[in-house]
């Protein structure tokens, strides 16, 4: 899939996250996969420096554990989560 064509089609802030799994069901990386212009501008005058797809979600996002935890239920568990729908 196309991520990039993907975000691009949103005007508002919009990224692909990735999380990974281990076989032990813990989760490792979290990572920003791609991201559209917005939210690429919009990281770069906040954490000044360059987007770089796949790199850590805090590189563009603020670095919270709550936010982890929301991004391993979601999809490593495949909880519904509110506010995903």
């Amino acid at each position: 899939m196309d991520f990039d064509k993907l975000v691009e089609g949103y005007k508002s802030r919009s990224c692909v996250i990735s999380v990974e799994k281990y076989p032990d069901g813990a989760y490792g990386n979290i990572r920003i996969a791609s991201a559209n212009r917005a939210h690429r501008e919009d990281a770069e005058k906040v954490f000044h420096r360059p987007f770089e797809a796949n790199s850590p979600y805090y590189h563009s996002l603020p670095q919270d554990k709550n936010f982890e935890d929301f991004m391993y239920r979601s999809a490593c568990l495949g909880e519904p989560l509110p506010g995903l729908l």
